[in-house]
């Protein structure tokens, strides 16, 4: 096992700023029945969305997002929405919500990205940071003189009153060269932070993690990808002590690239979301959804791809609840270069955990622009889902939406029609909409910003 030898850790208390954000609501995007709730938000001539969601203890959830090109964070109720802009000037992956408050807070929340190189540090470094109450406390950095360091996600190992366990993954980079990387620590209740372990993965070259959750026996299930390989996406098993226990590669057959994006642990199983490359509509290659599961010892139980239209689909994100798996994102996405104008809605679909078969698809927003979900939370009958609305013009503005979906009764496919509005025959595949895209720090010209949009690399 071999460590990131030369680092620096930071203590910061109380040091960052932030601006509290007087959110406009213009009127709702979505007329589908449906929905039982809906806030839209931002300015349409400005670049609005939401990339996350956790459930908060206090009531609500924690958010983190984009509001009109400043990064944000903020809490988001049935009430409204109360965001600030994030103080910390690091680039936010993740954000985690503690189930439970410590140092006598009502709620912390944690965030993990990294920050790049400065003058200071002349490569990119990791970097997280503790939200007290929503207000800025601490803030955690791992810096080396000789490797690029980075998080993309972050997990809850154990928590009490007085301290929490968290993981955090990414990768290191050293000149081309990219490996796995994980970060066992502790928050303490003054919320400064304790290094426990940390492994880089030099069996694993030209990888990275790019999400994580942690079982109750305490065994981390990460997915990543490939540098060398976009196509070649996979989910490890890892153990406490940050051996890898299993690996399984995500790629069904006939697609020329899979994806992952979400991850969500189930009673049986490990479930994975994302997209894979197909060729669909004008022999064009198109995204469609990617869904699998990973059976808990290892073996991959099923893997399918899911064609909602003929044109762009995807999935960004999922939640399992019982035998159910929950994934959201967008479908019939697409650009009508005539125009410039962007199509394409919201999407959440059911699966059954067991099979990968589909239950419904439900889509959300309006034939006359685009929207998408980026991320979702399910709790018995309703599913809240957060994103995006209103992308009418590519590289134009768009608005950050919230929904709460009603899933009582029977509940089956909905799905809209554009036969009689545009001739989706001229339209083309374009990648830019603000689906959140997690990636290793600093490589092939990556930025913050692509396209004119929010979108992360």
């Amino acid at each position: 096992m071999r460590y990131i030898c030369m680092w620096v850790l930071c203590l910061l208390v109380a040091c960052s700023t932030y601006t509290p954000i007087d959110v406009e609501e213009p009127p709702p995007a979505s007329g589908s029945t449906r929905i039982a709730a809906q806030t839209t938000f931002g300015s349409p001539e400005r670049r609005t969305t939401l990339w996350e969601i956790d459930q908060s203890p206090s009531g609500g959830y924690y958010v983190r997002g984009s509001y009109q090109d400043d990064r944000v964070i903020g809490t988001l109720s049935s009430t409204g929405i109360d965001l600030q802009t994030a103080g910390e000037p690091f680039v936010i992956r993740d954000l985690l919500a503690l189930p439970g408050a410590i140092g006598g807070a009502s709620s912390v929340a944690l965030l993990a990205g990294w920050h790049e190189a400065n003058g200071t540090h002349p490569n990119y470094y990791l970097a997280l940071a503790a939200y007290q109450d929503l207000t800025p406390s601490t803030q955690f950095e791992l810096a080396s003189d000789t490797l690029r360091v980075w998080s993309n996600g972050l997990g809850l190992i154990s928590t009490t009153a007085q301290q929490a366990e968290v993981i955090a993954v990414g990768g290191v980079a050293e000149d081309v060269h990219y490996y796995p990387f994980m970060l066992r620590v502790r928050v303490e209740s003054n919320l400064s932070w304790t290094i426990l372990q940390q492994k880089i993965f030099y069996e694993a070259p030209l990888r990275w993690f790019n999400d994580v959750v942690v079982a109750a026996n305490g065994m981390m299930y990460v997915a990543g990808a490939n540098s060398g390989s976009p196509d070649s996406a996979f989910v490890w098993c890892i153990s406490p002590d940050l051996d890898v226990a299993w690996e399984v590669g995500v790629r069904p057959d006939n697609v020329d690239y899979a994806v992952i994006s979400g991850i969500a642990l189930g009673p049986t199983a490990l479930y994975a979301v994302g997209r894979a490359g197909v060729v669909k509509a004008g022999d064009q290659r198109w995204s469609s959804g990617l869904v699998a599961a990973a059976a808990l010892d290892g073996s991959l139980a099923w893997s399918k791809v899911v064609s909602v239209s003929d044109w762009g689909d995807r999935y960004n994100n999922c939640a399992a609840d019982g035998n159910a798996l929950y994934a959201c994102g967008r479908a019939f996405s697409a650009h009508y270069y005539d125009t410039n104008r962007k199509y394409g809605h919201a999407l959440l679909t059911r699966f059954d955990g067991s099979t990968g078969n589909v239950d419904y698809h439900l889509t959300f927003g309006d034939t006359s622009f685009e929207s998408g979900f980026n991320s979702l939370e399910v709790a018995g009958s309703q599913a809240t889902c957060v994103g995006w609305t209103r992308y009418g013009l590519l590289g134009y503005g768009f608005q950050g939406w919230y929904v709460d979906i009603d899933l009582t009764g029977a509940v089956t496919t909905e799905l809209p029609s554009f036969s009689s509005l545009i001739d989706m025959r001229r339209a083309v595949p374009v990648e830019d909409s603000p689906d959140e895209k997690r990636a290793r720090a600093g490589c092939y010209g990556l930025s913050t910003r692509t396209s004119g949009t929010t979108s992360e690399p």
